[in-house]
């Protein structure tokens, strides 16, 4: 496993709804909440939301790092306290070793996603 690096993207506040149809338009749309969720690698204006109240912006307060189900179960894994929902693709959140995270899970593995203020002590309890 690899240190995390910055991972920008945009995020959207919006209708559920609203959020449901930019799936389609977007490979990679990570659901924070109902009404929230964020896009890696993009811009705000490469996010169009059918909703009128929509708040779009830029967000650089993420960092991440990508591993293997191999990596994982040997590197994070001893680390999280909580189950991982079995279907995929799917982001879980909770703490991973006392920090808060999120776990964007693929078949082919995991990108676990920080917010930066919190990369300096993950890495030192987990990746070191």
């Amino acid at each position: 496993m690899h240190g995390c690096r910055p991972y920008p993207g945009v995020r959207v506040v919006a209708t559920a709804a609203a959020l449901d149809a930019l799936t389609a338009s977007h490979p990679t749309v990570l659901r924070f909440a109902t009404d929230e969720a964020f896009i890696p690698g993009v811009r705000p204006d490469q996010v169009h939301v059918a909703d009128e109240h929509a708040i779009v912006f830029a967000d650089a307060g993420w960092s991440a790092t990508c591993c293997s189900w191999a990596e994982f179960d040997s590197g994070l894994a001893p680390f999280i306290e909580w189950s991982l929902p079995a279907q995929r693709p799917v982001l879980a959140q909770g703490l991973v070793a006392a920090v808060p995270a999120k776990l964007w899970c693929t078949d082919e593995g995991v990108a676990l996603i920080v917010p930066s203020a919190h990369v300096d002590d993950l890495e030192a309890r987990v990746l070191a």
